[in-house]
């Protein structure tokens, strides 16, 4: 099986060669807005391309190699694909992967909708990424960071870097690791300072669309930061340059 996907780095050549099968997601753009009835619970969400060859909410195992398809029959937005990685389309056992610190800072606020800091969600990317190298070693080849487009930033790691090994209790390890993480660095009012593992995580240089304030639509790339940049850049600066390469996949 080639990988040509950069969103799977992480994989030893021999995982690579087991752990082929995913679940993919689509969602349409959430809205900002308050009192949108285009909140991310309301929104319609996709796994699967029906016999007609439309979107469909029916669950589906598919080869990684769809994922390219994926992105065009979704126009490149607002796609994903599963954490967990299958050996076939019916086999339970699965191998997790990357371990990803989701950095997000959102909050909804009465009358205004939600209301996105990218500067503090930048600052705590960074402490993160500091945090990682000291406590666990991890070198600059293990981990990836991405400015996911709209809320704030992944750091991707390579799960043996942090002492995740076991295929049968990863997500317990996961979960372990994410909850190390915010007690060690905190924060006020007992909210987490990274967020809960998810099931989906959006692909590499996909676009982040959704309806901003004043229902005007806003869409940026995800896009990969290396470390020089994570703490080099503003965030005016590397939203730009996602708004920009929005503009040039048209």
């Amino acid at each position: 099986m080639e990988m040509t996907e950069t969103d799977f780095w992480w994989l030893a050549p021999d995982e690579a060669k087991k752990y082929k099968f995913v679940y993919v997601k689509h969602h349409e753009p959430y809205s900002d807005e308050p009192n949108s009835d285009r909140d991310p619970l309301s929104v319609p969400q996709y796994h699967s391309v029906d016999e007609s060859g439309n979107l469909s909410k029916d669950m589906k195992r598919y080869f990684v190699d769809f994922l390219n398809e994926w992105k065009k029959r979704c126009r490149n937005a607002n796609v994903f694909r599963s954490l967990s990685l299958y050996v076939d389309e019916a086999s339970t056992e699965r191998l997790l992967g990357p371990f990803v610190v989701d950095i997000d800072r959102e909050e909804y606020v009465q009358g205004k909708g939600y209301i996105q800091d990218l500067d503090d969600a930048l600052k705590s990317t960074r402490r993160v990424v500091e945090y990682l190298r000291r406590r666990y070693r991890v070198n600059e080849s293990d981990l990836r960071v991405l400015f996911t487009g709209h809320k704030g930033f992944n750091i991707e790691v390579r799960p043996q870097a942090v002492g995740i090994g076991s295929v049968n209790s990863q997500r317990g390890q996961f979960v372990a690791r994410l909850m190390q993480i915010n007690r060690d660095l905190g924060r006020s009012g007992g909210k987490r300072f990274v967020d809960k593992l998810h099931d989906y995580v959006r692909l590499h240089n996909s676009v982040n669309k959704w309806v901003g304030h004043g229902s005007q639509e806003v869409a940026r790339m995800k896009i990969e930061l290396t470390l020089d940049e994570l703490f080099s850049l503003e965030t005016k600066a590397i939203c730009s340059r996602a708004e920009d390469l929005v503009q040039a996949s048209m």
